[in-house]
């Protein structure tokens, strides 16, 4: 196959949508903020086996009292879970008193809570079509 030819064919293949790869946008709406203070850490995850250990993506915004906006962008149509957290003290690490319980406001998607511990990637998970979602999370103290 010659030069030209191969150029045509690629022209054609993207034509037709071949070389097209759609990506969505994750709008999380974190509610209950409580002051200005601080930042809003946020973590996306798309797998089980990295949940809370390995980020997809991460984000951090200023806090805005109330309800602060997070986008995450160009994402492939799928299943991801969030963990956020504002962190009052600008240490970017979560606040915890010495039984590991945390100390900062915090949340995670579909406002999914664990027994004795966070919740699970499928409790927290949100389907994210080609489309784009919102989702809503409302912190805890």
């Amino acid at each position: 196959m010659n030069r030209t030819t191969q150029s045509t064919l690629l022209g054609l293949l993207l034509a037709l949508g071949g070389g097209t790869i759609s990506a969505a946008e994750l709008r999380v709406d974190v509610t209950g903020v409580e002051s200005a203070n601080g930042e809003i850490l946020a973590a996306l995850y798309d797998k089980t086996d990295t949940w809370l250990k390995k980020p997809l993506k991460r984000d951090i915004v200023a806090a805005t009292k109330g309800t602060t906006l997070i986008v995450f962008t160009d994402l492939p149509a799928g299943d991801y879970a969030l963990s956020v957290f504002h962190d009052t003290d600008g240490d970017k690490k979560m606040g915890r008193n010495v039984l590991g319980v945390p100390t900062e406001p915090f949340g995670f998607s579909r406002d999914a809570s664990g027994l004795f511990g966070p919740p699970s990637f499928d409790e927290a998970k949100v389907a994210v079509p080609a489309a784009g979602a919102t989702a809503t999370i409302k912190l805890k103290n």
